[in-house]
């Protein structure tokens, strides 16, 4: 847990999110300044949104981002620590993040039908 994601995602030294930990992405306190106001068009959520629907690399994206905080020193929401916890585990777990919540969840629960995750 306290491994730098840096560590497993090797491209994301020099980054942002270089000194982050597993733990950090997961109490959302990465340190990684977010706009999160969908009211304005140009908030990082809004940029983030244009680059999911054009189908740009949100990892590329990521790595556009930058610290406004020491990691684990404040916890604030942001949007794209989720999307760094599913390239985490697609690295780790050499499967995708739909593969492996099917294996070690859904499957594990007894669901009838299959997840849907985009």
């Amino acid at each position: 847990m306290d491994d730098p994601i840096t560590k497993y995602l090797k491209d994301f030294n020099g980054t942002g999110y270089e000194g982050v930990s597993v733990k950090n992405l997961l109490q959302m306190s990465s340190g990684i300044g977010f706009n999160e106001d969908y009211g304005d068009p140009d908030s990082d959520i809004n940029r983030y949104g244009r680059v999911t629907a054009t189908g740009t690399s949100q990892r590329e994206f990521a790595k556009t981002l930058k610290n406004s905080r020491t990691p684990g020193t404040y916890n604030h929401y942001v949007s794209l620590d989720s999307q760094m916890l599913g390239m985490l585990v697609a690295e780790v777990s050499g499967a995708s993040v739909k593969e492996y919540l099917h294996e070690k969840i859904w499957s594990q629960i007894g669901m009838q039908d299959d997840a849907y995750l985009p």
